[in-house]
C-alpha cells in the first residue's frame, strides 16, 4: 500500500458502495467538518447527514451520506452509514427529491408535538436536505 493513499470503504445496510484507494477524505461529524489524510491519527466519529468527498487520482468524488460512523487508522477509513448516494445520482433525481421533501415537510407540520412519527419524518427530511445540499454545491 502506498504511503500517500488511504483505503476507503463505505458500507450501507445494502452492502459496499465505495472501495477505493484515495488521497484524502472530507466529511462532517456531529462536531463539524474534518479531513483525513494518509498517516492520520485514528479517528472515530459519529456522522451527520451531509457530504463525503474524497480525491482519487486528483479528481474529487462527492457523495451524500446519512447518519453513521467513521472509523480510521493510518492507512484505512471505514464509513458505515444508512445511505450513500453519488452527487451525479442525486442531480439526476433532483426534482423528485424536492417533491418528496415538500411532501414530508407538509406531513411533518401537521403532526402533534408528541407524535411518534415525528422522529422518522424528521430523519427523512434531514436526509433529503443533505442530498439536495450536496447536489447544489
Amino acid at each position: 500500500m502506498s504511503d500517500d493513499l488511504i483505503k476507503l470503504r463505505v458500507v450501507t445496510p445494502s452492502g459496499p458502495v465505495v472501495e477505493q484507494m484515495v488521497s484524502s477524505i472530507t466529511t462532517s461529524s456531529e462536531l463539524g467538518e474534518f479531513c483525513v489524510l494518509p498517516e492520520h491519527r485514528p479517528v472515530l466519529a459519529s456522522l451527520k447527514p451531509g457530504r463525503l468527498m474524497f480525491e482519487m487520482d486528483g479528481e474529487p468524488n462527492v457523495y451524500a451520506v446519512d447518519i453513521g460512523f467513521f472509523e480510521s487508522s493510518a492507512n484505512h477509513v471505514n464509513v458505515m452509514t444508512q445511505h450513500c448516494v453519488s452527487k451525479e445520482s442525486i442531480q439526476a433525481e433532483i426534482e423528485d427529491l424536492e417533491k418528496e421533501l415538500g411532501s414530508l415537510q407538509e406531513e411533518f407540520s401537521g403532526l402533534e408535538d408528541d407524535s411518534p412519527a415525528r422522529t422518522t419524518l424528521e430523519a427523512g427530511i434531514t436526509w433529503l436536505q443533505a442530498q439536495l445540499e450536496v447536489a447544489q454545491k
